[in-house]
């Protein structure tokens, strides 16, 4: 009988050590999955931030293209004008030639087409200057969305591998 007890006793303490760890066991599965379910949610707000911030920057670079599509419409418009004042200026110098009768007449002509020939080149020069500058704003976008890509890929790598070994653990 006192073996029995014994052998009793030993199973019901084993029983109990096996009910505690189960109980440990339990508490830290519940710890794991609160903290899975914590990861996730801050791996989805950082997923929603990262989309964000990529749709702001190719909204930016639709603007930007835009803004570049608008200078080159009006940089063929100046240049357009330009051949139109280039053109006029080189009838005024035939006519000045074939004219020499009415010159003070034709040297004010002459020298009017000369002027907007010049506010054409200089403002066709500042357009030039502005799309310079839009292709290289456009360029920089580029350069920041595929960062920005880049390292949202590299977040989701992470996020995954972590997830996936946050899952093996707490199976």
């Amino acid at each position: 009988i006192d073996d029995l007890q014994e052998k009793l006793l030993l199973q019901a303490e084993s029983a109990e050590a096996q009910q505690n760890q189960l109980t440990q066991l339990t508490t830290e599965n519940e710890r794991l999955r609160t903290a899975i379910a914590s990861r996730t949610e801050l791996v989805e707000a950082e997923h929603q931030r990262s989309e964000s911030e990529l749709e702001t920057l190719c909204e930016e670079r639709r603007r930007i293209q835009d803004d570049l599509s608008s200078a080159e419409n009006e940089k063929i418009r100046l240049e357009e004008q330009l051949m139109a004042c280039e053109m006029k200026c080189d009838d005024l110098k035939i006519e000045l030639q074939l004219q020499k009768a009415s010159i003070s007449e034709l040297t004010e002509m002459h020298e009017e087409a000369k002027r907007q020939c010049e506010d054409a080149q200089a403002t066709l020069q500042t357009v030039e200057a502005e799309n310079f500058s839009l292709v290289e704003r456009l360029a920089k976008a580029d350069k920041e969305l595929e960062e920005v890509k880049g390292q949202l890929r590299a977040r989701l790598e992470q996020d995954e591998v972590r997830f996936l070994s946050l899952t093996e653990v707490s199976l």
